[in-house]
């Protein structure tokens, strides 16, 4: 008895899907057959109109390799791939493995950090020259209170040399929300001695903002980032660059954006601590995705393949 259970259970699981054609993606199927399956199987719909929208997109050697991708092994295909009960123990067991494998990378990110921190600090061009933040500055129009020009004045102090040149960058940011804008640069030729105040106007879109500021409001509301970047002094040229600070680490440092911080802290980690490094989204996917390519290699590259074409 229970062998016959057993039989007809498996006939009942394979005539839940034979109403699906077993016939290739590239046909079309009839409005009987399709009404039939759609019936039995009102999920094959999406598969349905998705696929036979974008087949037409495939040349004929495209067509050739994918000829064996029938609408039934794409559903079966969709079915497995759509199954969290048979896929939750195994992306839990994928997260497990990414904990043991690269949770403690993570926790490396600050230290590296502060080494370069403290290198870029003791090597830092400010040794050279300090500057700080002095004044805005508004020019008016003639016989009408309408600013015509913003200018930000910064105090330049040489530390025991002539400064030849200087070139360095400023970025604000409101206290309140502490996101940083844009770098701006400033250049001067002019050599200096003692500390000077120099001015550069603004642009158009800082502007905007600096017009409706004083220089107290702007100290009060307004955090400002200074970074020397390049200087001359006795004839020598010295920049920022001559560190070799990697670029992930700068990247990392001064982004601004709050949503790039797992991308930057990645390229970071890949590039100083563990090449292989991957997040932990990204390890399940890819987990998967080696998982149906095993299971269903051709349908898995056929829907690789019609979601870039589509």
């Amino acid at each position: 008895m229970k062998k016959l259970f057993f039989i007809l259970l498996a006939i009942v699981a394979l005539s839940a899907c034979t109403s699906i054609p077993d016939t290739s993606v590239f046909e079309k199927l009839p409005s009987d057959k399709l009404a039939k399956a759609l019936k039995q199987n009102p999920d094959f719909e999406e598969i349905y109109s998705k696929v036979s929208r974008n087949t037409d997109n495939f040349n004929e050697i495209e067509k050739a390799k994918f000829l064996g991708v029938t609408w039934r092994s794409l559903y079966n295909y969709e079915q497995f791939r759509n199954d969290t009960t048979k896929l939750k123990p195994l992306k839990e067991q994928w997260e497990n493995e990414w904990k043991e494998r690269y949770a403690i990378y993570e926790t490396k990110v600050d230290s590296v950090i502060t080494y370069w921190e403290n290198y870029k600090s003791s090597n830092s061009l400010s040794k050279f020259v300090k500057v700080d933040f002095a004044v805005i500055d508004k020019d008016y129009y003639p016989f009408m209170y309408d600013v015509k020009d913003v200018n930000l004045g910064f105090r330049l102090t040489p530390i025991n040399c002539i400064v030849e040149q200087i070139r360095f960058s400023y970025r604000y940011s409101a206290k309140i929300d502490s996101r940083w804008g844009d770098k701006h640069y400033c250049r001067s030729t002019t050599p200096f001695n003692s500390s000077v105040v120099r001015y550069w106007q603004v642009g158009y879109e800082d502007e905007k903002i600096f017009k409706d500021l004083s220089t107290l409001s702007f100290i009060r509301d307004y955090d400002i980032d200074i970074e020397v970047t390049n200087v001359r002094v006795d004839g020598v040229n010295y920049s920022i660059d001559d560190l070799h600070i990697p670029s992930e680490v700068t990247s990392y440092s001064g982004n601004s954006v709050e949503y790039m911080n797992d991308y930057y802290r990645e390229k970071l980690i890949q590039g100083q601590i563990c090449a292989s490094y991957k997040r932990q989204y990204k390890y399940i996917i890819d987990k998967l995705d080696e998982l149906l390519e095993n299971k269903f290699p051709s349908e898995h590259l056929f829907m690789k393949k019609l979601n870039y074409k589509g």
